[in-house]
């Protein structure tokens, strides 16, 4: 599934072209609503900290390995830590993914939810990220917040990409009519992953009492990409490697150029993660349907669609791993969830990941 079809959290506000009034006040301190316009905080701004996820907690930071600012949302368990603590779950795609993993976390689980993302309202991160002037009055529009959000998602979470890859995704892109196509850039994921080992692990073990042994990582569509690239360049970094909807066909399938060192790894037992993957049966044989304004023919997105072998890609995956004779604790699962799309899968997928991070549970779809 090309990278673009993703449809992000902001998309309704997108097309409506609204624009917004990003708060430069702190979570702590929101600004009030206008008073005369019960409305005005939905149409002129994105306010931090209007409405909260119970025993949860927000960290501000930027990297000191490559120079972007995070933010991260926690959702601490409501009951007390086990003596080895809490497992926890970190969650590419925070924006989009942490509701959902804190909603399967709060049913019977006691987990940690770390959603991973970005300062979408911080005025000053979006300037940057577009390279445009900051504006005193604080101001961007809701298409500015998704740009800079695939643009920095898109660096982040690609390993190393060919010139030619990157050149015609930008075709698509531009073809799909996507505002900042042109500013993409791919293959930050190493320096990424180094964020969440040597930054943000560090400060979710200062934050809550966590068992550093049972720690998870998961991610949908590019972010299972990246997962993928975790668990084959660092599979001792998690012990349960969650790879939602991998987009296994970037840079013609480069993240497999890492399987047969980790294969060697697992049969001379010297590593034995816990893998799911999982996709949505319906991502390759179901057409995309073009949204209205998009430059492409549908026969041309039907043709993407199957090339990109989204289904058959995650299930020969599962398949191979899953065939190797590893060490005490080595596992790999592959779900597929009947009658979900690209999209749609998300919910389903997300919350079966923090079931299976935290219990290992072996449910059946």
């Amino acid at each position: 599934m090309a990278v673009t079809l993703r449809i992000m959290s902001l998309a309704s506000a997108l097309m409506l072209g609204l624009t917004v009034t990003v708060a430069a006040a702190s979570a702590q301190t929101p600004p009030s609503p206008a008073a005369s316009d019960p409305l005005a905080v939905q149409v002129k701004g994105i306010r931090p900290s209007e409405v909260l996820v119970p025993f949860s907690r927000r960290i501000d930071f930027t990297s000191k390995v490559n120079g972007v600012s995070y933010t991260l949302f926690v959702a601490l368990p409501l009951a007390p830590p086990p003596k080895e603590g809490y497992p926890v779950v970190y969650v590419l795609d925070g924006a989009d993914n942490f509701g959902s993993a804190t909603d399967a976390a709060r049913g019977d689980v006691d987990v940690v939810v770390v959603g991973i993302l970005y300062p979408i309202d911080d005025a000053d991160f979006i300037a940057k990220t577009l390279n445009t002037p900051k504006r005193a009055s604080g101001e961007v529009s809701i298409p500015e917040i998704e740009q800079a959000i695939l643009i920095r998602r898109t660096f982040d979470l690609t390993p190393p990409t060919s010139e030619a890859s990157i050149s015609a995704e930008k075709a698509i892109m531009k073809a799909e009519k996507i505002p900042g196509s042109s500013d993409i850039k791919a293959g930050g994921v190493d320096a990424f992953l180094k964020v969440i080992e040597t930054e943000i692990k560090p400060r979710i073990h200062a934050l809550v009492k966590v068992d550093a042994g049972d720690e998870a990582l998961y991610g949908h569509s590019l972010g299972g990409l990246a997962v993928l690239r975790a668990l084959f360049t660092e599979p001792t970094a998690f012990r349960t490697f969650i790879a939602a909807s991998p987009s296994i066909w970037w840079d013609n399938k480069a993240v497999l150029e890492g399987e047969a060192g980790f294969t060697k790894k697992v049969l001379a037992g010297a590593v034995a993660p816990r893998v799911l993957i999982t996709v949505g049966g319906l991502e390759q044989h179901t057409p995309a349907v073009l949204l209205p304004g998009m430059g492409l023919k549908q026969e041309e997105v039907d043709a993407r669609v199957k090339k990109d072998r989204m289904v058959d890609n995650a299930v020969e995956l599962g398949q191979r791993l899953s065939a190797l004779k590893g060490a005490l604790g080595y596992e790999v699962k592959t779900v597929i969830f009947a009658d979900e799309t690209h999209d749609s899968v998300e919910q389903a997928a997300v919350s079966r990941g923090v079931y299976f991070a935290a219990k290992g549970a072996d449910l059946k779809p």
